[in-house]
């Protein structure tokens, strides 16, 4: 199946959308799988190249992988963590009793809670393939 040709189909309304999407979303899992398998040969053989090379009229660039700092293991971190969670629980309290004109204060400070701030992502679809294919 030519991808692009489906994702013009349902731009020219010559194809379902649902149905195109549901396709599309089998081939990425079918890609990635796929791209995911081969991925450690390819970076094993372009091992054997300088850092920057061409092959097969392609360019490659090879990239150190990045590098991640972990701060788990320190008690001073841990504390901090949990009062920083403890934090974000009364900011978000304090933003859900707002839709009731009520003040949150610190039990113990006695000190105001600033409110968290709500936003709201971009929605998606899940799609499940049925068994049985059923047209409805």
């Amino acid at each position: 199946m030519n991808i692009q040709k489906l994702a013009n189909d349902v731009f020219n309304e010559e194809a379902d959308a649902l149905e195109a999407f549901a396709q599309m979303k089998e081939y990425k899992k079918i890609f990635d799988e796929c791209f995911k398998a081969i991925e450690a040969s390819a970076q094993e053989e372009a091992s054997n190249y300088d850092k920057n090379f061409e092959h097969k009229g392609y360019k490659f660039e090879q990239r150190e992988g990045g590098k991640l700092w972990k701060y788990d293991h320190i008690p001073t971190w841990k504390e901090l963590k949990n009062k920083l969670s403890e934090l974000e629980a009364k900011a978000k309290a304090s933003a859900q009793s707002f839709g009731e004109n009520l003040a949150t204060v610190d039990g113990e400070t006695g000190e105001l809670i600033e409110r968290a701030i709500f936003t709201v992502k971009k929605g998606s679809i899940i799609v499940k393939k049925i068994q049985e294919h059923q047209n409805k």
